[in-house]
């Protein structure tokens, strides 16, 4: 099965440990998951408690109250935050 991507054509490469589908790049030589380009690459925390971050900052709470109700370091947050494709919404 191949799928057209940035980097030229990939093949399925099997599962990673967790069941996650791997690709392989021809082009770069390269395995990755669908993860790859996205702000949930090598995560491990969910991706619903990184996405609920993203939506508690919309909505204009600060880092510091986001982690107390995600129970993490401000500073995870922040990283998190950084991840995101156009970067955290300013209220």
């Amino acid at each position: 099965h191949h799928t057209e991507t940035p980097c030229g054509y990939r093949n399925k490469r099997g599962l990673d440990a967790k069941g996650r589908q791997r690709y392989w790049c021809r082009r770069r030589k390269r395995s990755f998951s669908e993860n790859a380009s996205s702000p949930f690459y090598r995560l491990r925390t969910p991706r619903e408690t990184v996405t609920e971050a993203f939506d508690l900052k919309k909505q204009g709470l600060s880092n510091r109250k986001i982690s107390g109700r995600l129970r993490v370091q401000p500073h995870t947050v922040g990283r998190w935050l950084r991840r995101a494709p156009a970067g955290p919404a300013r209220p």
